[in-house]
Order: C-alpha cells, then sequence, then structure tokens
C-alpha cells in the first residue's frame, strides 16, 4: 500500500546502509483513508527503511510497503520503496542545507542562500554553482555546497535506476558501496557483475533485467554468468563438479540458446582459467584448487609413514569395555587401518558404524596407543 506524508522528526539513521526510523505526519487524505479504514488513530506514523542518504523534517515522500507490528515500538510502516517530493519549504530548505550533509555550512549561511534564492535554491545550484557568489560565502563552501548536491543527485538518481529494476533498498546501497557512484553505467555495460559482488542475488532475477536493459540473449557476459550459475547451483547439492555434457545442456536449456553457444564459451572460461576440466568433469576455479590441495595434503600425509602399534587388539578390547560396545569385524578392520596408515577414509550408510568407529579412535588416541 501507498501513504504519503511529510517527515516530522528522524529518530534513528545508519549512514552505512541508510536504515532509518522516522516519524511520518500524514498528508490529509492518506489520514482519512487510514482513518475510515483501519481506525487509525492520529495523523503521524513512524516508518522504517532504507533511504539514500539522511532525511531531513519537512522533506515530503510517498512510500510503498505494509504495516507491521514491532514488539518494542508497536504499529510501524515499512517501506520497501519511496518517492521523494522534490518541493521544499524555505524552512525545509534551511534544515537541509544546515544539516550535517554540509559539514561547516551553519544556519545563517543556509538562511542567506534562501532569502536569496528561494525555495528553488537546490536546483539553481545544480544548475549553476556560481548563483552562490556575491552571497558572502567563502569559495570552499561554495565549492562543498555545489558537490554534495551533485552527489546526493547522483546516488538518488543511481538508487532509483536499480529500485526500478527490483532491486531491494539495502541492496542497492551494497551496490553503490562496491561500484561507487558510476555503479549505473558499470551495470548496464555488464548487470552480471551484481552476481560477482552480491552474494545470496537470484540469477534469474538478474537475467531477466539484463535482457529487459537490451542485453543480447548470446552476449558472452550472460553465458559465462549461466555457467557460473548452474556450477554454483550444484555445489549447493554437495557437487564440487558437473559433468560436462550435463552442465552444457542445463545451461542451453535455461538461458535458450544453442549447446555449441555453451560449449564455446566454456572452451573460453577453460583458457582464462575461470573453469577447469578434469575427466571430463568441470570445477569452478575455487573448487578444483581446493580439491587439488586436498589431494597434496593427503599425499603428503601418507608418504614415509611407517609407524608400527603393538598389541593394538588387546588395545581394542580395553576400549570396548570402556565403551561397553563390540566392533563387528568390518569395524575391527576399520580401527586397524587408521593405525597402518595416515589417511583413512571412512565410508558407509546410516547405521553401519561409523560414529561407532570414531569413538573408538578417539579413546585409543587418548591413551597415546
Amino acid at each position: 500500500m501507498k501513504i504519503t506524508g511529510t517527515i516530522t522528526r528522524v529518530n534513528y539513521h545508519n549512514k552505512n546502509n541508510g536504515y532509518t526510523v522516522a516519524l511520518l505526519t500524514l498528508n490529509s487524505d492518506d489520514y482519512s483513508n487510514l482513518h475510515n479504514n483501519s481506525h487509525f488513530i492520529g495523523n503521524k506514523l513512524t516508518v522504517v527503511g532504507n533511504f539514500d542518504r539522511l532525511v531531513l523534517p519537512d522533506e515530503e515522500y510517498t512510500f510503498d510497503g505494509n504495516f507491521v507490528k514491532n514488539e518494542t515500538y508497536g504499529l510501524q510502516f515499512k517501506f520497501d520503496t519511496f518517492f521523494r517530493k522534490n518541493t521544499y519549504t524555505e524552512l525545509g530548505i534551511v534544515s537541509y542545507l544546515s544539516s550535517d550533509i554540509f559539514p561547516g555550512i551553519g544556519i545563517r549561511t543556509a538562511k542567506t542562500i534562501v532569502e536569496k534564492l528561494g525555495v528553488d535554491a537546490i536546483d539553481k545550484i545544480y544548475q549553476d554553482k556560481d548563483v552562490l557568489k556575491g552571497l558572502k560565502i567563502k569559495q570552499s563552501n561554495i565549492d562543498l555546497i555545489y558537490q554534495v548536491i551533485v552527489d546526493n543527485k547522483a546516488n538518488e538518481e543511481t538508487i532509483l535506476f536499480f529500485l526500478n529494476n527490483g532491486i531491494s533498498m539495502d541492496i542497492c546501497h551494497k551496490i553503490v558501496a562496491t561500484l561507487g557512484y558510476n555503479a549505473v553505467e558499470k551495470v548496464k555495460e555488464n548487470p552480471y557483475i551484481l552476481l560477482n559482488i552480491l552474494y545470496g542475488v537470484d540469477f534469474k532475477h538478474i537475467d531477466k533485467m539484463a535482457l529487459s536493459m537490451g542485453i543480447e540473449s548470446t552476449s558472452n557476459h550472460r553465458i559465462s554468468s549461466g555457467i557460473k550459475y548452474a556450477l554454483q547451483l550444484a555445489s549447493r547439492n554437495g557437487h564440487t563438479c558437473v559433468l560436462k555434457v550435463n552442465l552444457i545442456e542445463y545451461v542451453s536449456n535455461i538461458l535458450s540458446i544453442e549447446s555449441d553457444m555453451v560449449e564455446n564459451e566454456l572452451t573460453a572460461m577453460q583458457y582464462a582459467k575461470e573453469l577447469y576440466l578434469e575427466n571430463e568433469y568441470i570445477f569452478l576455479k575455487d573448487y578444483y584448487l581446493a580439491e587439488e590441495n586436498v589431494a597434496k595434503k593427503i599425499l603428503m600425509l601418507s608418504r614415509n609413514f611407517a609407524k608400527k602399534y603393538h598389541s593394538l587388539d588387546d588395545k581394542i578390547k580395553d576400549a570396548e569395555k570402556d565403551l561397553n560396545i563390540t566392533l563387528s569385524l568390518e569395524q575391527r578392520d576399520a580401527v586397524r587401518e587408521c593405525f597402518k596408515n595416515q589417511v583413512v577414509i571412512i565410508t558407509g550408510g546410516p547405521g553401519t558404524g561409523k560414529t561407532t568407529i570414531i569413538k573408538m579412535l578417539i579413546n585409543l588416541f587418548k591413551k597415546k596407543v
């Protein structure tokens, strides 16, 4: 639902992610609707959500979101998106220019600007900072005021671009923090970079956004991102690699492109060392290097191991008494193997005794067998 009103007070603002708790005075129409339909009492309510910058008293906003019940603070309106009305009162402009957004610009300077330039002061300064000359304002402060207004304008346009493409406000802040204020240009060039800088962003969402922005369905950026997405999807199910033929088929289906295009991109990614091919299985670089490192460590551990353990069977029997268990022949053999080799892999389905073997090994090693 949508509500419109004017900021009365800011109770909390996190400058890192824009999360804000503010008191809003509803406009008369919204107050009447809420009062009649929801038995809402009063014309003020608390709004919570992420803004692109510090909000200020007297700024007018339209919010889209829903009411939530906070256990501590009661009824609040949690918004997903907002629209800032770019019209101000003289008091609002003075509050804005003398706020923490403009360090070193006090109320006196802010009032001087409003007296000379009126309620359109922000737009006039944005168009030409020289309008501030002749107002007895230091050049350093003129440059500061202009730069802050330009930066805020760019930030607002950037945030709105991503909001309009279905990106949530908190993720918008992460994008800007990572890519800077030219984030829009970078994303327009390759929307799939968002998958590299943001955790948990859905590939299908970004893919839909990319196509709507005019990215070709056969773009190398799109195909390589689809390949990485498929491999990451497999990793969530416990797989560090995927059979090449299966990967090609899956990616060509989800992207609705020819399998030859996927295979060509796979070859290019292998050449660039983004992917590795081993026995017809495709690995993401990090997984391949991790498995290679594990294999090297296992090989290192397994070399030059000739330690002998005496009376091991007797010690196993003593441990069985300690633990009040009796090992099967297979479990006993597994325990022996652990003392013959530096590295042993114990496998088996549920209930086959893996945990019992581990308990036995811990008991024996504690006794420094």
